[in-house]
């Protein structure tokens, strides 16, 4: 029972709090390697929409994030 995987997310523990805090764009880690996205396009391209960053965060994220719907 249950449902597919649809994407995998693989990092380290610090990549992902990292990103979760705002301290670092998943384009950022993406391109530096930190973290592998692997799945569909659809998928990978809304994962900004709902991977989301931590509503703990004080302060503005220290990035912009990327609208991945308009190419």
């Amino acid at each position: 029972m249950g449902y597919d995987v649809d994407i995998y997310l693989s990092g380290s523990t610090k990549v992902f709090t990292k990103i979760w805090y705002g301290e670092l764009s998943l384009t950022k880690a993406i391109a530096d390697d930190k973290l592998k996205v692997v799945g569909e396009a659809t998928y990978r391209q809304t994962l900004q929409e709902w991977f989301g960053i931590s509503s703990f965060t004080t302060e503005a994220p220290r990035f912009v994030a990327p609208d991945y719907r308009h190419p």
